[in-house]
């Protein structure tokens, strides 16, 4: 089964499975991402707590959705 990077359908058209999969591989791309920007800032730490307070802002957001 193609992943759905290379698939044609829209995430919606995805079974269930298939949607957890790829919201998986988007969130460990996101962390990868992060990892590197990190990485190579010449301030690290003030970018890591920046990139933290994005993702806890995203979690705030995520659990309002569902409350």
């Amino acid at each position: 089964m193609p992943a759905h990077k290379n698939d044609t359908k829209e995430f919606s058209e995805l079974t269930f499975a298939e949607q957890a999969s790829s919201v998986n591989a988007m969130l460990m791309n996101v962390q990868a991402a992060i990892e590197h920007h990190v990485k190579h800032s010449q301030q690290k730490s003030e970018t890591a707590e920046k990139c933290i307070g994005q993702v806890e802002r995203m979690l705030d957001r995520i659990r309002t959705a569902f409350r």
